[in-house]
């Protein structure tokens, strides 16, 4: 049997916390970090602890709440409903700026692209990474460094059921896995 953190045996108690260079937690299923009107979000408090709140002002984008295995979920339409956190987005972008980005997911249609993290302001920017789900129903991650300089990888075909997507950028080399 493997474990994902050799720095985490199995008889010690998992925190996210633990990881070494956390960045940002959002953890929708943990209500004191919601702030919400009529079901729809408009804050998500970050809970690493550097104040990263994701956050929506426009009442028509925000996503709202549902839940997945009886654990509180944000639900967005996947066309214009998000949450953003532009604080602390430099650490991410850039050439070389390695980084691992967990997201737990449970795609409602494959029947249009779905951007699930981005980090930037466009598609269109320059750095930009994202991890998605492309119009062919593959998931992706894919970057861009600020000189334009794009590459991406594919990890299959996606599913309507829950999964865990890893994204782990080294600097150099992107890498997703779905479910391992």
């Amino acid at each position: 049997m493997t474990f994902p953190f050799p720095f985490c045996p199995p008889s010690a108690a998992f925190s996210v916390l633990s990881l070494p260079g956390l960045n940002r937690w959002h953890d929708p299923s943990d209500a004191a970090t919601i702030t919400e009107s009529g079901g729809d979000v408009s804050d998500m408090a970050d809970k690493s602890g550097n104040g990263y709140t994701a956050s929506q002002a426009t009442s028509t984008r925000r996503p709202s709440l549902g839940t997945i295995n009886s654990l509180q979920t944000l639900v967005h339409d996947g066309v214009d409903e998000f949450l953003h956190s532009v604080a602390g987005m430099t650490d991410f972008q850039g050439i070389d700026k390695p980084h691992t980005l967990f997201v737990v997911c449970e795609p409602s249609s494959l029947a249009a692209a779905i951007n699930m993290v981005a980090f930037n302001s466009s598609s269109t920017a320059n750095p930009y990474h994202a991890c998605l789900i492309t119009l062919t129903s593959t998931w992706q991650s894919a970057r861009r460094d600020t000189a334009g300089t794009s590459d991406s990888q594919d990890a299959g075909l996606a599913t309507l059921a829950p999964h865990i997507v890893t994204q782990v950028f080294t600097g150099t080399t992107i890498t997703v896995r779905v479910d391992g």
